[in-house]
């Protein structure tokens, strides 16, 4: 009787052990230059309730600097981290190849993108050891600000200084296919450097547009160029360790039903944008295209994206029109 007791109490210790840690919340560190009102933030907040769904609850923390954020995940403080591919790309270079200069031009193939990285068969390169890209959501297409509209054509960037956000070296074989300069800034400072016109250039999605008041730096003589740079988006990225071991395949899945509500974040911030503050680029448009398949070979001889995806990236991109740059 009493080594029945004993294997009873024995049993339930490890039931309510394994709940407890099932309802352990997750600390998530989320960056959103905005604040606790920017669509970031507003956004992780949604998905934390979508989230529930498997068990697992979050608690957010939010940080205005995104190298920070990232750190803070490194460290282990943070169980998972929510930031652009662009600093993401550290941890996983297949996620992050969707933000490759020039490869995806509109959102038509978006969703078809999204939902090939959320299959169980990308699974196995979206976890790189116990570090794993759980979700990947659309943040907008990435314009270029520039303070002087008359020169905002390839050739016309030449000598110009542009904001290079902690000094990624994307950026910097960016600045030097076009002749211009780089001036380095943080995520929590670019804007203000944008407009106290201590550079020229700075790159944006629409979303924080007026938020960060950079359409007051262009309001007179500059304007936003019209064709897309690249395109911008923020990764769920996890410590798979502290988490159920099917939590990663479950959250891509449920990132991939939010891609509509994400998206239209962006679609309606550049359905607002004035029309006076757009460039026509529609005469350079094959110049810009040839400027960032060349920045993207070179990024891609330093492996800096991994192949696998920016092959399958380049067949979307070049299913409907072969006669693009590369295809």
């Amino acid at each position: 009787m009493k080594n029945l007791l004993l294997n009873l109490c024995i049993i339930v210790g490890l039931f309510g052990s394994h709940y407890a840690q099932a309802q352990a919340p997750r600390s998530i560190c989320v960056f959103d230059p905005i604040g606790k009102s920017g669509d970031v933030f507003v956004n992780a907040q949604d998905m934390s309730s979508d989230f529930l769904s498997t068990g697992v609850h979050f608690a957010l923390k939010l940080y205005l600097n995104e190298e920070k954020a990232k750190q803070d995940f490194k460290q282990g403080i943070c169980d998972g981290v929510i930031i652009t591919g662009l600093k993401a790309r550290e941890f996983n270079r297949f996620a992050a190849a969707i933000e490759a200069p020039g490869i995806i031009n509109d959102y038509s193939n978006l969703s078809q993108i999204l939902g090939v990285m959320a299959s169980p068969k990308a699974a196995k390169y979206m976890r790189q050891g116990n570090v794993e890209v759980a979700g990947v959501y659309p943040a907008g297409a990435i314009y270029m600000l520039i303070n002087q509209r008359k020169r905002a054509t390839p050739r016309g960037l030449g000598g110009m200084r542009m904001i290079n956000i902690d000094d990624n070296e994307l950026i910097n074989t960016f600045a030097e296919k076009v002749g211009a300069s780089t001036v380095s800034g943080t995520s929590d400072n670019f804007a203000k450097i944008f407009r106290q016109g201590k550079v020229d250039i700075t790159f944006a999605p629409m979303a924080i547009l007026s938020a960060m008041e950079l359409d007051k730096a262009i309001q007179y003589e500059g304007g936003i160029l019209d064709t897309p740079i690249a395109l911008l988006t923020l990764q769920l990225v996890i410590n798979a360790d502290r988490f159920p071991a099917d939590f990663g395949q479950q959250a891509r899945e449920i990132s991939l039903s939010q891609y509509e509500r994400v998206l239209k974040i962006s679609k309606d911030a550049e359905a607002a944008v004035p029309n006076e503050l757009w460039i026509e680029s529609i005469q350079d448009q094959n110049i810009w295209a040839r400027i960032a398949l060349s920045v993207r070979k070179e990024m891609m001889k330093k492996n800096y994206y991994h192949p696998k995806m920016i092959t399958i990236l380049d067949k979307f991109r070049c299913g409907t029109d072969r006669i693009l740059e590369g295809c």
